[in-house]
C-alpha cells in the first residue's frame, strides 16, 4: 500500500480529464438517447422482466441526475472549472488526515 502523506489524488486528476475530454454536454444526449430507446423498447418481451426494466430505469435515472447538474453550467464553465480544480490538484500536496 502506498503512503498517503504527501500524495496527488491521481484518480481525481485523471477522472476530471476524462470527464472533460468525453465531453460532459454529452451525457445530456445520452440520457435522451437511453430515454427514448427506453420508451421505443419498452412493449418488447425482453421489458417484461421486472429486473431488466428495473435496472433500465436505474441506469436513465442516473443520467438523469448527472445530466441535472450537467444542464446547470455552460461548456466553457465546466472547462474552466476542471482546468482550475486540475491546476489546484497538481499543485498541492495531499497531507494525510
Amino acid at each position: 500500500m502506498r503512503n498517503n502523506e504527501n500524495q496527488k489524488p491521481e484518480f481525481v486528476l485523471q477522472f476530471l480529464k476524462g470527464f472533460q475530454f468525453a465531453e460532459p454536454k454529452r451525457i445530456i444526449e445520452v440520457k435522451a438517447f437511453f430515454s427514448e430507446a427506453f420508451l421505443i423498447h419498452a412493449d418488447e418481451d425482453s421489458f417484461d422482466d421486472k429486473e431488466y426494466r428495473t435496472e433500465w430505469l436505474n441506469a436513465i435515472n442516473y443520467l438523469n441526475d448527472l445530466s441535472e447538474e450537467i444542464a446547470k453550467f455552460s461548456e466553457t464553465e465546466i472547462n474552466e472549472q476542471i482546468d482550475v480544480a486540475v491546476k489546484i490538484l497538481e499543485s498541492q500536496e495531499v497531507a494525510h488526515a
